[in-house]
């Protein structure tokens, strides 16, 4: 059996990227919106979240503190490799009880004509 001469190294990825891809990957694991982290981290709109998971602002040390704090994660692991983060993650998930499920707005009533 040929032995392969040559290694690959694993795809280097920037830490925006790596935060990004964190960030997509919790909110499809606990189901969680754009419009919930901006709630949590407490930014003005969902836009704000929205404009830094499409790569057009990047991403401050604030900016990853409070991320990290609204989505109930520890910073180093947000900032940890995918597989690494996931670990911690469901650790973290498992050791904590769940956020209480976010209320829907009452629906708006129309005016009388």
């Amino acid at each position: 059996m040929a032995v392969p001469t040559t290694i690959t190294p694993p795809k280097r990825v920037s830490l925006d990227e790596r935060l990004r891809n964190n960030i997509r990957v919790l909110k499809a694991l606990w189901k969680i919106t754009d419009q919930q982290i901006a709630e949590r981290a407490k930014y003005s709109s969902r836009q704000q979240i929205a404009d830094r998971l499409g790569g057009r602002t990047g991403f401050s040390a604030l900016d990853v503190d409070r991320i990290a704090s609204a989505l109930r994660i520890d910073r180093d692991a947000l900032l940890s490799p995918t597989d690494e983060m996931m670990r911690l993650a469901i650790a973290a998930q498992e050791s904590e009880p769940a956020p209480p499920p976010r209320k829907r707005p009452a629906p708006r009533k129309q005016a009388a004509k």
